[in-house]
């Protein structure tokens, strides 16, 4: 193992959080994601990026609010599905979560975001039929 000397705006020391590889939305390679986790103390609902080219972490978002309804969380499972992020379950400051949220915050367009709301759609359109 090999230390990796990164800079930016590095997160905050915490365990059981999540981590998913996503396309970079600086180059053509690959960004790592960290969301969540918790330090002992409290919960934390934040998103940071590192680029894996330049080894600089970005902070993208702290998404609790009361329209996301995305809370602290850790455990939870997280992956990178072309450039959009989904995030399920977790332990939350009220137990164990089964919910789910996506979100392209700081990524790069979304086309598959796009193909999943237009499936979507025309599921709904097919269920009226």
């Amino acid at each position: 193992w090999t230390r990796v000397p990164c800079r930016g705006h590095v997160p905050s020391a915490r365990a059981g959080h999540t981590v998913a590889l996503a396309p970079s939305t600086s180059d053509a390679g690959w960004d790592l994601c960290i969301f969540g986790g918790g330090d002992g103390t409290r919960g934390f609902a934040d998103l940071f990026r590192l680029d894996l080219s330049a080894l600089e972490w970005a902070k993208v978002s702290s998404p609790t609010d009361s329209k996301s309804g995305l809370t602290p969380r850790e455990g939870a499972t997280c992956v990178a599905a072309g450039t959009l992020l989904v995030v399920f379950g977790g332990y939350t400051a009220t137990g164990c979560s089964a919910d789910t949220f996506s979100a392209t915050q700081g990524i790069q367009g979304s086309p598959l975001h796009e193909t999943l709301l237009m499936a979507r759609e025309d599921e709904k359109a097919r269920a009226l039929d």
